[in-house]
């Protein structure tokens, strides 16, 4: 049976600095698996002291591996292909009998690296004639993205999702 999660990366990466909320937040670990890895003796966390010290001396980013960066890739991309969708607004679009799908379509914008990467929005919505971002907050990264996307757009921030009843 194949493992979901590579327990000696995780290790390293908390290892290095990261916090259990950081491991959940990146790579998707559940708090769930977490405590079974180290019930098996597969993850070892730090004790409160040492991840008070951790905190005050890790100011840096972390830096990931290019083989990280590549399996992350390619996890995002697959959850994408397997139909992943904000179930909050396929529900009210379902609601307000509108005809939607989910998007699958990548497009490609320039990141704030200057790098190339892909950006996917979450629903094509035929009534709105544009495709629909389901977004209760925005970051930096949103705003780059967005900046550089040609097609019609329409984005639904926590004030719309309020509106709308979705929060």
């Amino acid at each position: 049976m194949k493992k979901k999660y590579d327990w000696n990366f995780i290790q390293s990466e908390y290892n290095n600095g990261m916090s259990h909320s950081q491991l959940r937040n990146e790579y998707g670990v559940s708090s769930r698996a977490i405590f079974l890895a180290k019930a098996r003796g597969e993850f070892i966390s730090r004790n409160k002291s040492d991840a008070g010290n951790l905190h005050n001396l890790t100011k840096e980013p972390i830096k990931h591996t290019e083989e990280f960066k590549l399996k992350q890739r390619d996890r995002i991309i697959a959850r994408y292909e397997a139909g992943w969708m904000p179930k909050a607004g396929a529900k009210w679009l379902d609601k307000k009998q509108y005809n939607w799908k989910r998007n699958t379509k990548r497009f490609q914008y320039t990141n704030l690296k200057g790098t190339i990467s892909h950006y996917v929005p979450d629903f094509w919505v035929e009534e709105l004639n544009s495709y629909v971002e389901v977004k209760g907050y925005e970051t930096e990264l949103d705003r780059c993205k967005w900046s550089q996307f040609k097609d019609p757009l329409v984005v639904w921030k926590r004030k719309e999702l309020t509106a709308m009843k979705l929060l």
